[in-house]
């Protein structure tokens, strides 16, 4: 959902958290999840004729702890007397959309109708119609139709009666109203819930279209919580959202004769709720599936997508589990090991190096990337001269310096830092800059981003970064686009997760417009696919990208060093 009052505090209003305004206390409270202690605190706000610049906040955010609560009917009453004593309060529209969700969880579905034809704002529109969706899908296929001359112009009203007339028996349904349904959607833009319906084949002829339904499982966790739903904790789910959306349109526009069929389906991280999606039989048609993003829904997926052979991919994990024993499920980024494996073949092959020198920390994950690489690189002809784990202390320098210094004569070699902790890295760097070594350091790209370690340092160290998700190409026409399209809607530049959805979506989508019916050999067959804002990726051995690419500060510019 949009973001509620509850999330607009600035930096200088949490600043005053600590004061002894008692709002801004109850805000505290309510911020810590502490309702009740809140909602005496903003009862007491509004109630004093001293406070009373923070009337209708202090009302609102009352309402919204009794709906935390689960104190429906409480939260209407104070909604209403917000309402009743504010009509002009700048911030009414959203407090018309908490007493909404208040009223479906009341089920008083046509009260919440009423409550959400109030909002006019284009802000809240999407968000309007989500919940509208809802509450027509609570409604019975009668209640439905007894409506349709009142709302047959609401396009979640609808896509809803849709859904539902199709899924009625054929000789029980409503035929002639099903033909105006068909009818009214089609003249509707942005709806392609009809496509399921109106499939034509692939034939390559010119004038018919490739009907494509591409499956989104995220878990945007809506329903019993729908208020507080689009939180800053999964925002990013929301984020990968809009960026698929907008892909599927970019898509539209580049490909016309294909036409994409974004089904959305809120996983709710409850595997229960992921089975009962599977056996939709519409699922069943999906010719791809992107998520889920929760661990333990991920194995229900990854088994229905090699049973109906339907491609999958993880827009987010690195975990091999994700894809391992399924050809067709894929990972859009790289796995740690074979991160590693990549950094040793640079290492031979670019750099050209004979000797390496590993160093790692404690961690279980850090030492799993340095046995991979030790193993690629011996396999590639090169010799190990020191496998090391860096130890925190006083002697752990000391150490590690020493060690560094035995092998400092040697020509040709490098060193492999496994590790993303801070610690470990500064006393990699200082060591090597302190012994002057002026050898390679291949490190991952997360130094970039410790403050204790300064970039002149970086370039004087001669350090390369392993970096799977470097960005390059910034100033395409195609990322241009997909950039206004975003600002356009939301006023805001792109977050890293809404750049994810997008190159998701654009790489697989623009391969099944290509290859509708053999996306894996189509992915398979290609040694390098460019990449939207990536430099690319590389499926033609593996179902996760087997490119990585190696970067290096140069007069302060990150340079890719090994383009495809």
């Amino acid at each position: 959902m949009k973001k509620f009052l509850i999330l607009w505090l600035s930096i200088y209003e949490i600043a005053f958290c600590q004061s002894s305004n008692p709002f801004f206390y109850g805000k505290k409270l309510l911020l810590e999840g502490k309702y009740e202690s809140a909602m005496t605190i903003f009862e007491s706000v509004a109630k004093n004729p001293s406070e009373k610049a923070y009337f209708p906040y202090a009302v609102y955010f009352y309402a919204y702890c009794a709906y935390q609560l689960n104190k429906f009917d409480e939260a209407v009453r104070w909604l209403q007397l917000l309402q009743s004593s504010q009509p002009s309060w700048e911030k009414k529209e959203e407090a018309y959309f908490l007493e909404s969700l208040c009223l479906m969880e009341k089920k008083e579905y046509f009260s919440a109708l009423q409550m959400l034809q109030k909002i006019q704002d284009p802000f809240w529109a999407e968000d309007v119609y989500l919940a509208k969706k809802n509450i027509y899908n609570n409604l019975s296929i009668n209640d439905l139709e007894a409506n349709y001359s009142s709302s047959y112009q609401d396009r979640a009203f609808l896509e809803i009666l849709f859904y539902k007339l199709k899924e009625q028996p054929y000789s029980l349904r409503n035929h002639a109203l099903f033909e105006q349904v068909i009818q009214q959607l089609l003249h509707l833009e942005n709806s392609p819930v009809l496509a399921s319906w109106v499939e034509k084949p692939n034939t390559g002829n010119h004038g018919l279209k490739s009907f494509i339904r591409v499956a989104l499982l995220l878990p945007f966790v809506l329903g019993d919580n729908a208020v507080s739903a689009r939180s800053i904790k999964n925002q990013y789910v929301f984020d990968l959202y809009e960026g698929v959306r907008i892909a599927t349109e970019i898509l539209m526009e580049t490909f016309p004769s294909c036409v994409f069929n974004l089904l959305v389906f809120d996983t709710n991280k409850d595997s229960l709720k992921v089975r009962r999606i599977l056996a939709n039989p519409e699922f069943q048609k999906s010719n791809l599936i992107i998520g889920p993003l929760h661990p333990n829904t991920v194995p229900l997926v990854k088994e229905f997508s090699k049973q109906y052979q339907i491609p999958m991919v993880n827009p987010l994990s690195t975990n091999p589990q994700v894809i391992e024993n399924n050809p067709f499920a894929f990972l859009l980024h790289t796995t740690p090991e074979t991160q590693a494996k990549q950094a040793a073949l640079f290492a031979i092959r670019y750099l050209r190096v004979k000797y390496a020198c590993i160093v790692y920390d404690k961690q279980p994950s850090s030492k799993l990337l340095a046995e991979t690489f030790k193993k690629v690189f011996q396999q590639e002809g090169g010799k190990v001269e020191l496998f090391h784990v860096f130890e925190v202390g006083k002697q752990g320098y000391k150490i590690l310096s020493d060690s560094l210094q035995k092998v400092s004569v040697l020509r040709q070699s490098c060193i492999y830092a496994a590790t993303n902790d801070v610690t470990t890295a500064f006393n990699i760097l200082s060591a090597s800059l302190s012994l002057n070594l002026n050898i390679p350091i291949l490190a991952d790209y997360s130094w970039l981003e410790f403050d204790q370690i300064k970039f002149h340092q970086i370039e004087r160290a001669n350090v390369h970064f392993v970096y799977p998700q470097f960005q390059i190409n910034q100033d395409s026409i195609l990322v241009k686009r997909f950039t206004h399209k975003y600002i356009e809607k939301m006023g805001i530049l792109p977050s890293k997760f809404v750049r994810l959805g997008f190159e998701t979506m654009y790489l697989f989508g623009s391969h099944l417009c290509k290859n509708p019916s053999s996306l894996i050999e189509a992915m398979r067959q290609s040694s390098f696919l460019r990449g939207v804002m990536s430099v690319g990726y590389d499926y033609s051995r593996s179902n996760e990208n087997e490119y990585v690419p190696v970067v290096k500060l140069v007069n302060g510019k990150l340079e890719l060093l090994n383009p495809r």
